[in-house]
C-alpha cells in the first residue's frame, strides 16, 4: 500500500497527468466514502481491487483513465454506493 490515510473519507485526484498510480493502492484508505479521479492516463488496475471498500464506498467517479478496466457488475454488493461514473474508461 503507497497511500496510508486511515482516517480520509474524500479522495479527488484530477488532471494529474503524470501521477502513476493503481486502484490496489487506494486501500490504505479503509474508511474512503467518495472516490474521484480522472484524466489521469496513468492510473492502471481493475475495479474488483476495490472490494475491500465495498462497505463505505458511496460515490465513485472514474473518468478518462482507459486504463482501468473490469466488469461494472462487481460492484453489485457495495451495499452503500448511491453514485457510479465510469465514463471513459475500459470497464464493461
Amino acid at each position: 500500500v503507497l497511500f496510508n490515510f486511515p482516517l480520509l473519507k474524500r479522495l479527488r485526484i484530477r488532471c494529474c497527468r503524470h501521477l502513476k498510480f493503481d486502484l490496489d493502492m487506494l486501500l490504505g484508505f479503509p474508511l474512503l466514502e467518495v472516490l474521484n479521479v480522472g484524466d489521469n492516463q496513468h492510473l492502471t488496475g481493475n475495479i474488483s481491487s476495490l472490494s475491500p471498500l465495498k462497505n463505505t464506498l458511496e460515490k465513485m467517479r472514474i473518468n478518462k483513465c482507459r486504463n482501468i478496466s473490469g466488469n461494472f457488475m462487481e460492484l453489485a454488493d457495495f451495499p452503500h454506493l448511491k453514485e457510479l461514473d465510469l465514463h471513459d474508461t475500459s470497464v464493461t
